[in-house]
């Protein structure tokens, strides 16, 4: 509650699952990160514009994740001249509904062998554009508001979600807490 009102539309939100594709997320990407969102502001009520397994894109109450005790970082993005912040949340919002990606996109993003496999056949490396994880959705979230990675040149469907707190756009804040 003390911080709230500081977090602002488009600040990052990091999570740090434990579960089993949480721990799996975190061996392949060798990353404490394991789930990425972006903050927004929705009539009043601060939630997490995200993709999420199962469920796909959509808004969700950050005070439900934080009553469940998980572990979320908040990055507060950093203003400037190249982009908007707020853009990237729109862009997450003009894509509410749509799928999460297919566990085919994770083999092709992060397989060891399998991606250089695709890579020498020219295999695309989104294998479908309307379906979404979550770091790829915010890291095209990025590119749509203008943000061109400052030497970052993976595809969105290639980033990790710790990829995107490592990105000099971002500057860690805190843990959030409920309470």
């Amino acid at each position: 509650h003390d911080v709230r009102e500081n977090i602002n539309d488009g600040d990052l939100l990091a999570f740090n699952g434990s579960g089993l594709w949480g721990n799996l997320i975190k061996f392949r990407t060798a990353s404490r990160v394991t789930h990425v969102g972006y903050a927004t502001w929705f009539h009043g009520r601060l939630a997490v514009a995200e993709s999420r397994e199962c469920r796909g894109v959509r808004l969700f109450p950050l005070s439900s994740y934080l009553r469940d005790g998980l572990d979320i970082d908040w990055y507060r993005t950093r203003h400037s001249t190249i982009f908007d912040p707020s853009d990237a949340t729109r862009f997450v919002l003009s894509h509410w509904g749509e799928g999460y990606a297919s566990p085919y996109q994770f083999i092709r993003s992060w397989g060891i062998f399998y991606r250089h496999f695709c890579n020498i056949m020219r295999v695309p490396v989104d294998t479908n554009p309307k379906l979404w994880h979550c770091s790829e959705l915010c890291m095209a979230a990025l590119q749509y508001a203008g943000y061109h990675g400052e030497g970052y040149d993976q595809e969105p469907a290639q980033t990790s979600p710790g990829d995107l707190v490592l990105l000099p756009c971002f500057n860690r804040r805190g843990k959030l807490q409920w309470g």
